[in-house]
């Protein structure tokens, strides 16, 4: 252990002097002094600061700044302009947005007004057509001898809020205009639309190379083609011919190459951005006034931001390297308990005598898939804390299933579940409930690893997509092979090393997070963000999340889940007696517990990390709508080389631990409750390779359905969701009947099964009554229970009554 401790604190060491932690640290300056100049100026530069920052979704202080500027700037000419368009930028509501929007339009609308040029630029800026501002002052302006008029006027009528809706044919007509000025705002416009359909760009690529070396366009027009260049050699002349500007004694040309860099610089061009954010560029104090070289400066900072922005999101070769030997680890483990298992029961049920804290680990992480050690930190990020209020819930769950179900299961010698349903019940029950389990698992294995593979790694560290299905099949071949090999005893202790994992990933998530903002405490909002909504404590079936709805919803799902699920009810079963059952449980409940603090802590801090850093969100992302993300995007960008390759084995590794105990619960089911019960063989059979040959079909399958989950239209995660919810509940009023009703009978409880399922799919899909998803488990089990007990009921005594007629006349 002291070894590992010593390798990781050297890899952290190392790493904290990478090029990684460089970038960092020249793009916490960068930020830093766009910061500045937006709160210790006034003026043009202060705008443009505000404007840049606001790129990212950074937005502190920058209203409060700006009504300030307002109040003493409400009748300056053109600087009130650019106030009310930073304004309108920040606007939280449309209503608010429209209402500074306005503002410039009234001025444009006033032919009397001296800032009319102004207003033209800042509504075309804003995406709002001057035609529906004042059509007849268009008509004028176009015919007018104002050729700067006519041109930004121009580029007004052209835009439109629909990108398929820009005039481009305008605009291009105006990069080949004889008139410079038409040249000059022409190629200015078309940097703000990055969609330029691709017959077009070849044009503006011949313009600007072709425009004269002393005209004020040729900057602009080297700009806009380096934007929409896809040939390499072409691109990389344009932005030598852009870079050459930033020796000119023209502000506006220093600003326009900068721009350029920012929108295709890459990490090489760092150190030249740099040296003009610390002035150590030629000319940058003797050229310019003060307020130029700011804002010039400012411009550098945010290009040194969008090139850092874009480089984010790639794990290095150290991380790689960690993942592939995580790999083989569990390669490793697998085959040392090959050695181990000698019949069935060791592979199903390790023997019935594993260790309940190691078992009740391996039940937490099969419980805590990858998708839900992302959703919580999003959860929480997202609407705030009322899904952990669900925690005090908790100690009655854990009395339920530790008294009232695990005794019951524990009476009954069994290897499937499903086994109960039979011997309580009937075959037909017995058959239904393999149905509900085998559906939902081999579902549930398959849409994991493709969610986890093309939200958590493909999309977020930068991979092809068309690399899915191999990464797909790459971790179903390696979960395959060690959990066919080792059986249940491999399965439980990779397990418990990917919890291990999971929650050291958390911790050092936490821990970097708290040193970057300077505490433990600046994790905590001071105030409620203002998108969380207001806490509801009661029930409310129509609202998403009260502190009811958890509570309830947690409580019955963990209920059924722990009631009838074989991958709990396994874990139960590989325990010598009903006390090492018991604890099992209570120590994956705890192991929960721990864990949804400890990522609601994530959550928070990630929430904080990332508003006072936005510029190292993706590109064109903002918190609450990456919230799910935030998490594995931190991982990559936040976290030290090396660091990042074993928390994403981390991440991996839940996805994996889910297929593991779906695997081999699955075949145990197959092995029990279909071959063994429905094909029982005379001769004899190696039952211990049979169960390893299931695996390896379930595997395939499971593999096979990876690669056509990603055919499957809509959000995977919801897909996940919805699916598990069908059928949670009524798996569990097959087992509530059977193990609970002394009267149930086989049609009843199979008619409560099914409308169980019809009741939650009516929910899910169709929204029954105006029901929120978190209510398809209480209203479906609650369904279901009702109408098999009184169709069971109903069944006994007219049995009974038949049974009595029948006495009647024998003894008449």
């Amino acid at each position: 252990m002291k070894r590992v401790l010593v390798i990781l604190f050297v890899v952290i060491s190392i790493s904290s002097c990478s090029d990684k932690g460089d970038q960092k640290n020249t793009a916490e300056k960068a930020h830093e002094f766009l910061v500045n100049t937006l709160e210790t100026t006034s003026g043009w530069e202060k705008v443009h600061a505000a404007e840049e920052l606001l790129s990212f979704g950074y937005s502190t202080g920058i209203k409060e700044q700006f009504l300030h500027e307002l109040e003493e700037h409400k009748e300056t000419p053109q600087y009130r302009i650019g106030i009310w368009r930073v304004l309108a930028r920040e606007a939280q509501t449309d209503e608010e947005r429209k209402a500074w929007e306005n503002k410039i339009a009234q001025v444009y609308a006033s032919p009397t007004q001296p800032d009319r040029l102004h207003a033209a630029e800042s509504l075309a800026k804003l995406n709002i057509n001057l035609q529906k501002v004042a059509p007849a002052l268009v008509c004028n302006d176009l015919n007018s001898k104002d050729t700067t008029m006519q041109a930004f006027v121009t580029w007004g009528s052209s835009v439109a809020t629909n990108p398929d809706s820009i005039d481009y044919h305008s605009l291009i007509s105006m990069i080949t205009s004889p008139i410079e000025t038409f040249r000059r705002v022409g190629a200015y416009a078309l940097g703000f639309y990055p969609d330029l359909p691709t017959d077009f760009r070849s044009v503006l690529v011949e313009n600007a190379l072709a425009e004269p070396e002393s005209s004020k366009a040729k900057v602009y027009l080297l700009k806009a083609a380096l934007l929409f260049s896809d040939d390499d050699s072409t691109t990389a002349l344009l932005k030598e011919k852009s870079v050459h500007f930033l020796s000119s004694t023209e502000k506006f040309a220093r600003i326009e190459a900068l721009l350029a860099l920012a929108e295709r610089g890459s990490s090489g061009d760092l150190p030249l951005l740099k040296k003009i954010l610390a002035e150590e560029y030629p000319g940058s104090q003797h050229t310019f006034t003060e307020r130029e070289v700011t804002d010039i400066r400012a411009t550098a900072a945010y290009a040194i931001l969008k090139i850092t922005q874009r480089g984010g999101g790639k794990m290095a070769f150290p991380d790689w390297l960690i993942i592939g030997a995580y790999a083989l680890v569990m390669l490793a483990i697998g085959f040392f308990y090959s050695k181990k298992n000698k019949n069935a029961e060791d592979y199903l049920l390790g023997g019935r005598s594993m260790n309940p804290i190691m078992v009740g680990l391996s039940l937490f992480a099969t419980i805590l898939s990858t998708l839900s050690y992302l959703s919580y930190p999003g959860e929480m990020i997202k609407f705030g804390p009322v899904i952990f209020t669900s925690l005090v819930s908790f100690p009655l769950i854990y009395f339920i299933v530790g008294w009232l179900l695990i005794p019951r299961f524990m009476k009954m010698k069994v290897t499937s579940a499903y086994e109960i349903l039979e011997i309580k019940i009937g075959t037909g029950v017995r058959v239904l409930g393999t149905f509900f389990f085998l559906s939902l698992r081999l579902l549930w294995m398959a849409t994991i690893i493709y969610a986890t593979v093309n939200t958590a790694i493909i999309s977020i560290f930068g991979i092809q997509k068309s690399l899915v299905p191999l990464i797909c099949l790459i971790m179903a071949v390696i979960t395959v092979v060690y959990t066919s090999m080792g059986g249940l005893k491999a399965v439980v202790i990779t397990d418990v090393l990917q919890t291990v994992i999971l929650i050291m990933g958390a911790l050092l998530t936490l821990f970097i997070i708290s040193m970057h903002l300077g505490s433990f405490q600046s994790i905590f909002p001071q105030e409620m963000p203002a998108h969380w909504e207001p806490v509801t404590w009661g029930l409310d079936a129509g609202k998403r999340m009260t502190v009811g709805n958890a509570i309830l919803m947690v409580f019955v799902w963990y209920i059924c889940t722990a009631g009838s699920d074989q991958m709990a009810i396994q874990r139960y079963l590989a325990t010598k007696d009903v006390r090492s059952a018991r604890k099992t449980f209570g120590i994956s409940l705890v192991t929960n517990f721990t864990v949804q603090v400890l990522l609601a802590l994530v959550g928070l801090a990630l929430l904080a990390y990332f508003t006072k850093k936005p510029y190292e969100l993706p590109a064109g992302e903002v918190i609450f709508n990456y919230a799910d993300s935030l998490f594995p995007w931190f991982i990559v960008v936040g976290l030290p080389v090396g660091v990042t390759g074993l928390v994403t084995a981390g991440l991996i590794s839940a996805a994996m631990s889910s297929l593991s105990s779906g695997l081999n619960s699955s075949s145990s089911v197959i092995s029990e409750d279909i071959i063994k019960r429905f094909f029982p063989s005379k001769k004899n059979v190696d039952f211990l390779k049979q169960a390893r040959t299931i695996s390896v079909i379930i595997g395939g399958v499971v593999t096979l359905l990876c690669l056509l989950v990603g055919y499957v239209q809509g959000n995977l995660l919801e897909v996940v969701i919805k699916v598990v919810n069908l059928f949670v509940a009524p798996l569990f009023v097959l087992f509530f009947m059977a193990l609970f009703i002394p009267f149930s009978t086989q049609f009843a409880t199979i008619a409560g099964g099914l409308v169980s399922v019809a009741v939650a799919i009516a929910i899910a899909f169709f929204e029954m009554f105006g029901l929120q998803v978190l209510w398809i488990m209480p209203i479906a089990f609650i369904a279901g229970i009702s109408l098999a007990c009184i169709l069971s009921a109903v069944e006994i005594f007219f049995f009974n009554n038949q049974n009595e007629n029948r006495n009647e006349k024998m003894e008449s």
